[in-house]
C-alpha cells in the first residue's frame, strides 16, 4: 500500500477473479484466503483514489466461491465495517 499511496491513481481498477478464495481446488486456486478477506483487501483499496474503485468480475471455477467472496467485496464497497485482516484466515 505504501508504494499504492505514492503512485496515488485517480482510479482503481480491479479484475476480480478469486481464484485465491479457499474452495478453489489446485491447480485453479489451492489457497486458502477466505471471502472476509477480500473484504478487507477491498476496503484498503477504497482508500486509494478518494474510493474511486471498480471490481469487474472476470471468472472463477467455485459458484459459493465467487458468491461469498463477491457478496464480500460488495458489502465493503457499501461501507460496511470489515472485522478482519487477511492475517486471520480461519477466521
Amino acid at each position: 500500500m505504501p508504494i499504492a499511496n505514492e503512485f496515488a491513481p485517480d482510479v482503481v481498477l480491479v479484475s476480480s477473479g478469486f481464484d485465491a478464495v479457499d474452495g478453489h481446488a489446485p491447480p485453479l486456486g489451492g489457497y486458502k484466503l477466505t471471502a472476509k478477506c477480500f473484504s478487507y483487501l477491498t476496503r484498503q483499496l477504497m482508500d486509494l483514489a478518494g474510493g474511486r474503485l471498480v471490481l469487474a468480475l472476470e471468472g472463477g471455477h467455485d459458484l459459493t466461491a465467487i458468491c461469498d467472496a463477491s457478496e464480500a467485496c460488495i458489502s465493503a464497497l457499501l461501507g460496511n465495517e470489515v472485522k478482519i485482516a487477511c492475517g486471520n484466515i480461519d477466521d
